[in-house]
């Protein structure tokens, strides 16, 4: 990139299709195995690189987006539609056995102004609704099997998803003129409090302004241990998740849902429960990670009579990827 600035949260996927790891707050990783090279490491906002054996240093080069067009029209059409495309990497990994679970989907969410009273909106709307998916499975184990299919909703590997950790950032955000500039490629870095929870880092790069958020930060240990999820025999312990919510860069340094061109979430997981046991038939605990990337798509104003009838629409969506969206690994290819 053009100033050198270390990326903490790149992912780093071996020649398997497995995430192999994220880059800490240096943009350092532990080297993989060489069993996993050709390496593909991905950062939202940059292009993706391919390397073939192990390097001191990589750079990446900035990627180039555009938002679509938005046409307004509040007093008459007060709720905002928005479309989603989002993707899902998941795996897990036992010292013999492998899990891997890649899933593309489209989501639906309706949203209307924080300051403004809409009758007959349900707030809950403003949640992302699973409109369509596509999800394929790889099973691995050391005897050599290696197969591909395409799992139901039924299936027990569907509980490596972790989707419904999306959320929509439908607040405004309002940065600090101190931490702001004119220059489309200038960086800027500083620690400021989340409007949701925790604290998150500001990063201002080529035009783009991310918030780079670590939830961890408020548990004991960095380690967060769901209490429901022990009660369905699910422990787990989610030993690493970053969020990233990017918007693009404008004169007002005022951000909101209508400025956001993408978010990210990185995850290490520790599983130890009785039903991810079973999954994968062993008593040890089964390494986890998941890396998942949510896009907008389209935005239109409608009226209440519109919402009402496109709230009740089970129609699935047809799957549309935006353009800034970057190639796939190979492995996942």
């Amino acid at each position: 990139m053009t100033d050198n600035t270390p990326l903490q949260g790149a992912t780093v996927i071996g020649k398997s299709g497995l995430i192999v790891g994220l880059t800490n707050e240096k943009g350092e990783i532990t080297s993989p195995p060489v069993s996993q090279y050709p390496l593909t490491i991905q950062y939202i906002g940059f292009k993706p690189v391919t390397i073939d054996a192990h390097t001191d240093t990589i750079a990446l080069t900035p990627a180039e987006y555009s938002l679509s067009e938005i046409v307004v029209n509040p007093c008459e059409r007060p709720i905002k539609r928005m479309t989603f495309y989002a993707r899902e990497y998941a795996s897990g990994a036992t010292g013999s056995d492998t899990l891997q679970l890649f899933t593309e989907y489209m989501f639906e969410a309706f949203l209307v102004d924080s300051n403004t009273k809409v009758k007959g909106y349900k707030k809950k709307d403003s949640n992302l609704r699973l409109k369509n998916l596509k999800r394929y499975a790889r099973y691995m184990n050391a005897s050599g099997l290696d197969s591909i299919a395409k799992p139901d909703e039924n299936d027990e590997i569907t509980l490596l998803s972790w989707k419904d950790i999306l959320t929509v950032p439908n607040y405004k955000i309002t940065v600090d003129s101190s931490l702001s500039t004119t220059s489309a490629t200038s960086n800027e870095i500083d620690s400021v409090a989340s409007p949701a929870s925790g604290q998150y880092q500001l990063h201002k790069r080529n035009g783009v302004l991310s918030f780079i958020s670590d939830p961890l930060t408020q548990y004991k240990d960095h380690k967060w241990s769901p209490f429901f999820l022990k009660l369905l025999g699910l422990t787990i312990d989610v030993e690493e998740m970053l969020t990233m919510i990017c918007y693009r860069v404008n004169d007002a340094d005022c951000y909101s849902i209508d400025d956001f061109m993408y978010e990210t979430y990185s995850l290490h997981i520790l599983a130890r429960g009785k039903v991810f046991k079973r999954i994968f038939k062993t008593d040890q605990p089964i390494e986890m990670d998941a890396y998942i990337e949510l896009y907008p798509v389209s935005t239109t104003y409608i009226t209440v009579d519109e919402y009402a009838e496109m709230r009740r629409d089970k129609t699935p969506l047809s799957f549309e990827v935006p353009t800034a969206v970057h190639p796939l690994s190979p492995a996942i290819t």
